[in-house]
Formats: structure tokens, C-alpha cells, sequence
């Protein structure tokens, strides 16, 4: 199933009432909704807590996150570790108290028209253990034990969604997308990790999934090494880094030649940028983008190959502002239909 430019969010919203944040997403977006994070709801919202529920080795007390280093937790680790190897994924489920977006959309999901697509997201393990700074400095990426149980987990909170969206809507095809803002930074020395473990880790959560796996990175990256990995659509910040995305013509044109979908973030979801922004200004860039992928890929009909996205979440922004960008995007893929149809 393909449907031209199609829309797609990234996650996180700024709004505090949650029943009209998931009802802006279905009526915004009835073929291809996204469950969506709030985290001016709660602390739980953020990427790193809300899918740390029922994975040992993290736990909350009086709202502070308390961390038992793998030799102190070996038996628990062990035993989450054969559920994930056997794919039992409702050991790793995501509750309302660390969604309360994705239980509303599971309830409005069942009474709306069955969408095209349904998408929901996770948070990447390379950025998960990148994140994660033990007491003598080190990142968690260089314990062996959580940089191989970690991606298995992840692995399983996607697999989570996958099937409870599919219980609802098993005629609905499911994107799952992995952030992995941390891949913005591959390289440098403020992760220091070799691109050999990142590659190794992400292949642990992506290889052989049911759904369509996308991974969103909100900056510039390595990306003849991205665009390697076993995905199916990649996201990234079109508004800003669109040049140097362009740059890496034959992993791109590769990527393309698969069958995989670019997820263009050409919409900015900064506040600044956002207010600069108008119709005119928007097609242009979008054009431009569409363009030289076509010049790349060497195909000239590529339309079931974009999705429109925000640059990255927009949890930082005012709930007129979001709207905003609802509006930019509907208004962007009616002209792109348009003018790729004449």
C-alpha cells in the first residue's frame, strides 16, 4: 500500500489536554495517524522514561530514576532477556501512566474509520544508551550486558505497539519509527562510539520486524552509513540539513532503488523558523528536495517514495503553533498532488 506525500507526525505534542491533542491527530490526519507523547502532561512523556517501564535495571522512587548496573541485576536481566528472545512482547507493555497518548488512541482508534497507515514510535537504543552515563563517566553502550539486551527491549516496546495497533485495525499497515536523534552526533566526541557498535545495536532491534521500521534523526548524520541500515524509511530535518543529505547521491539512489521512502522534515517545528515560514517559501524548498531526489534515483515517478513530516517533534511549541504545522503540512501534500499531477 502507497499513498503519494504521505503525511506522517514525529511523535510529541505540545498540548495538555490529551483527549484534544489524539483528536487533532485523527482529524488532521484520518489515513495515517500517529499516537502522540505529551510532555508538558508529565516527566513520564520524555523519551528516555516512557519506555523504561518493566525493563530491569531503572526504577522510579518519589520520582527520582534510580539505576542498578547489570552485575547487581543479572538474574532479572536474564530473565527479561529469554522473554525478548522468544518475542514475548506484552512483558514489555507501555501503560497510561507513561502514554496517556497512545491509551487514548487505542480507545479513539477503535471507533474511527481504519486508517491506511498507523504509526507510533520508540526511543532509538543508540540513543538510549548513549544517554545513560554511569558513575565513572562511561556510557552504557560499554557495558556488554545492556548493549545487548537494550536493543532487544526496544525491539519488544515496538513490537508492543505493532500488534495492539493491530488487534484494533489488522487491515491498517504499522510504522514504527526509532528516534535516534544521538546519530546526529555519530562520530564526534560527544558520544565516542565506533560506528561498528551503533551498527551492531540497531541491527539487534531492526532485523526481521513485522512492521515498517523508519528511523527519525533531527540533524545531520553519517548517512552512508544510515541509510545502510535494515530500514524502511528514513527521517531527518529536510528544513535545515536538505544540502548535506543530498550530498551522499549513491547510498541515497541505493536506498531509493529498494523500494524504501525518504520522510522529508520540511516543516519546521522550531518557534523562530516556524513564524518565517509561508506557503510559497514551503513548496519551493519541498520542490527543490523532490527534485534532486528524482535526479538521483533516476526515476521519474517517485511520489508513493515522500513522506511529509515536521523536522522533528513538537512538544516545545504552543498548541496554535502545532496547528500551524498541521495546516503547512495538509496544504503542502494537496499542492505537491496538484502539481505532480498536471
Amino acid at each position: 500500500m502507497k499513498i503519494p506525500f504521505l503525511p506522517l507526525l514525529i511523535g510529541s505534542l505540545p498540548h495538555t489536554n490529551p483527549e484534544e491533542g489524539v483528536e487533532a491527530v485523527f482529524r488532521f490526519f484520518p489515513d495515517s495517524p500517529t499516537w502522540p507523547q505529551f510532555p508538558k502532561i508529565s516527566h513520564y512523556e520524555g523519551m528516555n522514561l516512557q519506555y523504561l517501564e518493566n525493563i530491569p535495571g531503572w526504577f522510579v522512587n518519589q520520582d527520582k530514576l534510580i539505576f542498578k548496573r547489570a552485575e547487581n541485576n543479572i538474574d532479572e536481566i536474564s530473565e527479561f532477556l529469554e522473554y525478548a528472545l522468544d518475542d514475548k512482547y506484552e512483558k514489555f507493555y507501555i501503560t497510561e501512566k507513561r502514554a496517556i497518548g497512545l491509551s487514548i488512541f487505542l480507545k479513539k482508534l477503535r471507533d474511527k474509520k481504519k486508517p491506511a497507515y498507523i504509526k507510533g514510535q520508540v526511543i532509538g537504543p543508540v540513543t538510549f544508551l548513549a544517554s545513560h552515563i554511569l558513575e565513572d563517566g562511561t556510557r552504557l553502550y560499554k557495558d556488554e550486558v545492556y548493549a545487548e539486551a537494550i536493543p532487544l527491549f526496544l525491539r519488544q516496546k515496538a513490537l508492543f505497539q505493532y500488534y495492539e495497533f493491530k488487534k484494533i485495525s489488522p487491515g491498517s499497515d504499522v510504522i514504527i519509527f526509532f528516534d535516534e536523534p544521538i546519530l546526529s552526533e555519530i562520530g564526534s566526541a560527544v558520544t565516542n562510539i565506533e560506528l561498528s557498535t551503533a551498527e551492531k545495536i540497531l541491527n539487534r532491534a531492526l532485523e526481521n520486524v513485522p512492521f515498517i521500521a523508519g528511523m527519525h534523526i533531527c540533524g545531520n548524520s553519517d548517512w552512508d552509513f544510515v541509510l545502510r541500515l535494515p530500514i524502511s524509511i528514513i527521517n531527518f530535518d529536510a528544513y535545515n540539513y536538505l544540502d548535506e543529505f543530498l550530498l551522499y547521491r549513491k547510498s541515497v539512489k541505493e536506498f531509493i532503488s529498494k523500494g524504501n521512502s525518504i520522510a522529508l522534515g520540511i516543516i519546521p517545528t522550531d518557534k523562530e523558523e516556524l513564524s518565517m515560514i509561508d506557503e510559497k517559501l514551503l513548496m519551493t524548498k519541498t520542490l527543490y528536495a523532490i527534485e534532486n531526489l528524482k535526479d538521483i534515483s533516476g526515476e521519474q515517478e517517485i511520489s508513493d517514495r515522500i513522506i511529509i513530516t515536521p523536522s522533528c517533534g513538537m512538544g516545545a511549541l504552543e498548541v496554535e503553533e502545532s496547528e500551524k504545522v498541521f495546516y503547512l503540512i495538509n496544504y503542502l501534500i494537496e499542492e505537491l498532488k496538484r502539481y505532480y499531477k498536471n
